[in-house]
């Protein structure tokens, strides 16, 4: 495969690398067209390719990622574009957008042809994969200028991004992942082409950061977990360009979530506190509240019970000073700080305070937020049933059996698969033996009306009521 023709002097940084990771110019290459294969655009590099890289060719930017990727495999350390002799200074994101501008392209038209969504829903989630530098020093605002002449831009962007978080919130990722990409695909990416570059109008970036994180977020919630991660990194890169550090640090927070949901404590624990460290001050109380509660539940996670109680209680006192903004990215709500609080305090071994934390959660809980009263009385139901509460637990996974249905959500569909798992040594109790027929009868039905390709349980909402007569859908 040819490489790009910009040349430059030897490249010594790469070559120490190359000789640190013990890697033959064969290897690397080989290495290097594995990940490309897995992000689903194959490429064909050899030797001869790696050579011409030391030489001072400059490989295009998705190479480059590749190589840093590849190189900290092998080492066990990010690698930057930088480290790896491809930026004369370590980048702060604006030399980055074109490059973020193409990946957001590519990642949301994949998604919108059919031809190309299964491949890019199956990419693999990619542990240690390196992260777009972040904002300049002198980004301290909460977020870029906003020009006069982008009003109807940033406009329509905050609305598709406040309808798209409600949906998300209601009826789960499997309703907007589409959407966003369509949006993002058709207006965003040529409104950043054509006037993203222009002076004053990285407002655009900042717009399009916050649409590719809920895009990441969706298809997360639909378990397209390499997806997800691309999608967060992309919206990394956009809000480094935007100079909006508040952005980032909600990117990395989100990023943590998942490498904890994913098993990896160490790095969700770095991640958060790298959020945490990123964020200005001049932001607003709930996103200080928002990142430090992800810190707590890494510290918790990670063997730091003290730390994890410090650092949740420096949330709560955040928490306290905030306003009631609405939106997506400039309120973070008491029911959701309640949820976290309830993991940190779970994680901790703090059953009774986190039970409390739960249902203060679910008291707090807006009406339409179906997917994540669902998720809320899943953990609840989990917890009463470690107690020993096995009529209560067996209430509560009944009205997640009512509400399921409403929602398309993968993170839903497997926390009540998981049902069957808790409730299979108390099968012989009359309460469980009503729940684990609905249990069943529902994944029957998920997998008998489509051959279970679209991850989504039909559940059952027939119960008996106390009267015995058959209650139906409360939708």
């Amino acid at each position: 495969m040819p490489v790009a023709s910009h040349r430059r002097s030897p490249n010594h940084r790469l070559r120490l690398l190359v000789t640190e990771a013990r890697l033959t110019h064969e290897a690397l290459a080989r290495h290097v067209n594995r990940l490309a294969a897995l992000r689903g655009q194959p490429t064909r590099y050899d030797r001869t390719s790696v050579a011409h890289w030391l030489a001072g060719t400059r490989p295009r930017s998705f190479t480059v990622e590749l190589l840093c990727h590849a190189l900290s495999e092998r080492l066990g350390r990010p690698v930057t574009p930088f480290d790896a002799g491809f930026q004369t200074t370590p980048a702060h994101g604006g030399s980055a957008a074109p490059d973020a501008v193409a990946r957001l392209g590519d990642l949301a038209g994949a998604e919108t042809d059919p031809r190309l969504r299964a491949a890019a829903r199956a990419v693999p989630f990619r542990p240690g994969a390196p992260l777009p530098a972040g904002p300049a020093d002198r980004a301290a605002a909460d977020g870029p200028h906003e020009p006069a002449d982008l009003a109807l831009e940033i406009r329509s962007m905050r609305d598709t991004a406040a309808f798209c978080a409600f949906h998300l919130d209601a009826f789960g990722g499997g309703y907007t992942r589409t959407v966003l990409a369509g949006y993002l695909s058709d207006v965003v990416t040529p409104w950043l082409r054509r006037r993203g570059e222009e002076t004053g109008h990285r407002v655009l970036f900042a717009g399009a950061a916050q649409l590719a994180h809920l895009l990441a977020q969706s298809a997360a919630d639909m378990g397209a977990e390499g997806q997800a991660q691309q999608a967060h990194e992309i919206s990394l890169a956009l809000a480094a360009h935007a100079g909006d550090r508040r952005l980032y640090a909600i990117g990395l927070r989100a990023l943590s979530g998942q490498a904890l949901r994913l098993g990896a404590p160490a790095s969700a624990l770095r991640l958060a506190e790298t959020a945490a460290e990123t964020v200005p001050r001049t932001a607003s109380p709930g996103t200080h509240a928002y990142v430090l509660t992800q810190c707590a539940l890494g510290q918790a996670m990670s063997g730091l019970p003290r730390t994890a109680v410090r650092t949740l209680l420096r949330a709560e006192r955040w928490l306290e000073r905030a306003d009631s903004v609405a939106g997506p990215f400039t309120h973070y709500a008491h029911a959701d700080f309640a949820y976290q609080q309830a993991q940190v305090l779970r994680a901790l071994g703090e059953s009774a305070p986190a039970l409390r934390a739960y249902e203060l959660s679910l008291r707090e809980r807006e009406a339409h937020r179906n997917r994540t009263r669902v998720l809320t009385l899943a953990g609840t139901a989990e917890l009463l049933l470690a107690q020993g509460r096995l009529d209560e637990a067996c209430a509560l996974w009944h009205r997640c059996l009512d509400e399921a249905p409403r929602v398309h959500s993968q993170q839903v569909t497997q926390r009540l698969a998981g049902i069957r798992q808790e409730l299979r040594p108390y099968r012989r109790s009359p309460a469980v033996a009503e729940l684990w027929a609905r249990v069943i009868s529902g994944a029957e039905r998920s997998t008998g009306a489509d051959g279970g390709r679209s991850g989504r349980p039909q559940w059952s909402h027939d119960r008996p009521s106390d009267d015995g007569r058959r209650t139906g859908s409360p939708a």
